[in-house]
């Protein structure tokens, strides 16, 4: 009935998918750093956006398959005690509603997991091709109906033990949760349970209620403090809460948890993933702007030119004819300010070209989109005609001396 052919290959794609998704997730995080490397922000944001939510999208089908493969082994294997092939029992097993069931089986077979099969919707019964039920093939016994399991041999905890649920022992001990990184313990006296690195235990008597919320299982104490338990398999969820309270509150006197209940939290999971995913999209989005306004403010040495350019260009009879060239910054304080050196040929007062040397010193270089706002004290610019390059170092300290404010904090 299983075409394992089939579930390695969707097995081996989904490992590969899972593996891409991270890298893809990781390269999007890092390409959101890379803003304010590069003056082309729009592309770096699209391209972090993209990878992000592929990355994110390829995880979350990843783990969708994961789960659909191990609910088609665990319907199989409850199946397997039922010649009828009654889809009932495993709505019964897993406390989850049969149309759910339905639609996963569907799905599994419609991905050829399953062959030969079909729903009889008729019975609600999974069937052979040809219409006959021949599904048992080895003994089942269900955890609720299980008074000893490998978890217990003649009494005593098995410690070895690290997937054992939804069991009740002779013992004394309801439920057992124990797989290395969590431990979850119920007994008729007590609840065990791992917080962080610490074995935390609390008596029965002094639980409220338990509850499902987006984190999992929720116990409240009748001094309003709460717990979560930690990693709870999420069909046992349902059994964690029910029995819980049960033993609080006594068989008769508790409302079970409905499917509409789990229905509602899963609903809600869904939304907060969804919403942590958009609230971390836009804070990278977002999260631009400090990266555009932070100290340098994505300034580049052409934009100090073009400062340059428009700040000698005042001081000529004809800017639109210049030609700059021969740039070099000769001095640097600590807070933007830079002296620019270049070359300047423009037409003169009497229609002939003139070289000019010059030397400006721009206090600071804003860009506000494609415009640049600067700053600077026209004492500090020098336009010198012909070659005036050998007094270059002159000229760069003559500036340092007339302004006062060099190497101090730029005013606001």
């Amino acid at each position: 009935m299983i075409n394992e052919k089939k579930v390695k290959k969707q097995k081996l794609k989904r490992i590969l998918t899972l593996i891409f998704g991270i890298i893809f997730a990781i390269l999007g995080v890092l390409f959101a750093f890379t803003i304010g490397a590069t003056d082309d922000v729009a592309t770096i944001i699209e391209m972090s956006l993209i990878l992000l939510c592929g990355g994110v999208a390829m995880i979350i089908w990843a783990k969708k398959r994961k789960k659909l493969i191990n609910d088609m082994r665990e319907f199989m294997k409850i199946l397997s005690c039922d010649e009828n092939g009654c889809l009932n029992s495993i709505s019964s097993a897993t406390n989850r509603p049969i149309e759910e069931i339905k639609k996963e089986i569907n799905k599994l077979i419609k991905l050829e997991f399953l062959q030969g099969v079909f729903i009889d919707e008729s019975c609600n019964c999974l069937v052979k091709g040809n219409g006959e039920v021949n599904l048992k093939s080895r003994v089942y016994t269900s955890p609720q109906s299980s008074s000893k399991t490998e978890s217990v041999i003649h009494g005593e905890e098995n410690t070895n033990d690290k997937d054992a649920s939804g069991n009740q022992f002779d013992d004394g001990t309801i439920l057992l949760i124990d797989n290395g990184a969590s431990y979850n313990k119920l007994t008729k006296e007590t609840l065990t349970f791992k917080s962080g690195k610490e074995i935390k235990e609390v008596s029965v008597s002094d639980i409220d209620n338990a509850t499902l919320g987006l984190l999992g299982v929720t116990i409240t104490l009748k001094d309003n403090r709460q717990e979560i338990l930690p990693t709870i398999p999420k069909d046992k969820y349902s059994v964690w809460v029910d029995t819980i309270n049960e033993l609080v509150q006594g068989k008769g006197n508790y409302t079970p948890l409905s499917h509409e209940t789990i229905a509602k939290v899963k609903k809600q999971r869904k939304i907060a993933i969804g919403a942590a995913v958009a609230v971390f999209a836009a804070i990278i989005v977002f999260g631009t702007g400090l990266f555009n306004f932070g100290e340098n403010n994505n300034i580049s040495d052409n934009d100090y030119y073009s400062a340059v350019r428009s700040i000698v260009g005042k001081q000529l009879k004809s800017p639109s004819t210049a030609h700059y060239y021969d740039y070099s910054i000769e001095a640097e304080d600590d807070y933007g300010r830079r002296i620019i050196f270049c070359h300047c040929d423009a037409q003169n007062g009497f229609g002939g070209y003139s070289q000019l040397c010059c030397w400006v010193m721009v206090d600071k270089v804003e860009k506000d989109g494609d415009k640049i706002n600067y700053t600077y004290a026209k004492s500090n610019v020098i336009v010198e005609e012909g070659g005036a390059d050998f007094l270059n170092d002159q000229y760069v300290q003559r500036i340092i001396d007339n302004d006062s404010k060099w190497n101090q904090p730029l005013d606001d």
